[in-house]
């Protein structure tokens, strides 16, 4: 019950924390577009579309600039109202799920503390699959992809689009996982890789999806380095 209070304390905090401070910023958004990143323009429909389930992966360590952008941005709320957010049962992933609930967006437990849970959350998750929001290291170890985490990536195949989120002034809040939040008047650069649609092997699929996001947000930081015109 003590850690349950402290962790609804937390999320409030955070929550107004980050309210306040997304009034402030400014969010550039890019698509993945061959070998480069090109702005994304107004309409990010496309990115999550109504007919097809798709699965968003990102680092955990992005969990709290993804919530910022979020709170910035009418079209991030636009495209998060066919989404739900996966949380699992850690500390930060129970942290997590209060601060995606509390701003509105839905979510989806995916417990980590039993094999049996574990297997009953997935099969849930795959009979329903809905479009997904969801840490690639979820549970850690983190900025790894776990053999998990692939074979959920290939049952989404054609339809895996990996983001990353940098900033360009931010507080650390984990330096063990580089999480921070954005301090006011940041700008936040979301990139949104293209789509995974090559059926590959449980390994290759962990190898490809680390390579994606690794890369991604190597070209999101050289974009925020080189400013509005870059």
């Amino acid at each position: 019950m003590i850690a349950k209070a402290c962790l609804r304390l937390a999320a409030r905090v955070l929550e107004t924390y980050l309210r306040a401070t997304s009034k402030t910023l400014r969010l550039r958004i890019f698509l993945e577009d061959g070998a480069v990143l090109i702005p994304a323009g107004r309409s990010l429909n496309a990115i999550v579309p109504e007919s097809s389930p798709t699965l968003l992966p990102f680092w955990n360590a992005h969990s709290l600039l993804l919530i910022s952008s979020y709170l910035s941005s009418p079209q991030m709320v636009q495209v998060a109202s066919r989404l739900e957010a996966v949380a699992d049962d850690s500390p930060g992933g129970l942290l997590s799920e209060i601060l995606f609930s509390r701003i509105g967006i839905t979510t989806r437990r995916l417990r980590f503390r039993s094999i049996e849970d574990r297997l009953e959350d997935l099969q849930l998750l795959l009979k329903a699959k809905p479009s997904l929001l969801m840490a690639a290291d979820s549970h850690g170890p983190y900025r790894s992809i776990s053999p998990g985490m692939a074979r959920l990536a290939r049952n989404y195949m054609g339809s895996v689009k990996p983001i990353s989120l940098t900033c360009d002034r931010s507080i650390p809040i984990f330096r063990r996982i580089r999480m921070a939040v954005p301090r006011r008047n940041a700008t936040i650069c979301l990139a949104i890789g293209r789509p995974l649609d090559e059926r590959r092997s449980v390994g290759d699929t962990r190898v490809a999806l680390d390579a994606c996001l690794v890369k991604l947000e190597s070209q999101s930081r050289i974009l925020l380095q080189q400013g509005p015109t870059g």
